[in-house]
């Protein structure tokens, strides 16, 4: 079973209830992706927020699978990361 990356954000949706219920996570996608499919992250969002986590997606238009480049010029991006903390 694979875990989730946050970037390019497809897994096996089993892994969902491994996660603790207010799982807060940022997807990242590039929508033009070729190696990933864009559809999988979506997915994955679908079944993190329907078992009670929080997922927030990012799909960017024009990003092909290095959608960490566009993810990291968010700019709040970081503020966000650092307002989650582990309870």
């Amino acid at each position: 079973m694979l875990p989730l990356s946050p970037f390019v954000g497809g897994a096996d949706p089993e892994v969902v209830k491994n996660y603790q219920d207010n799982l807060n996570i940022w997807i990242f996608h590039g929508e033009k992706d070729n190696v990933v499919s864009p559809q999988l992250s979506k997915m994955m969002a679908r079944e993190i927020n329907s078992a009670g986590g929080n997922a927030k997606l990012s799909l960017y238009p024009d990003a092909y699978h290095n959608s960490w480049d566009p993810a990291f010029a968010e700019p709040y991006l970081l503020p966000w990361l650092f307002s989650n903390s582990r309870e």
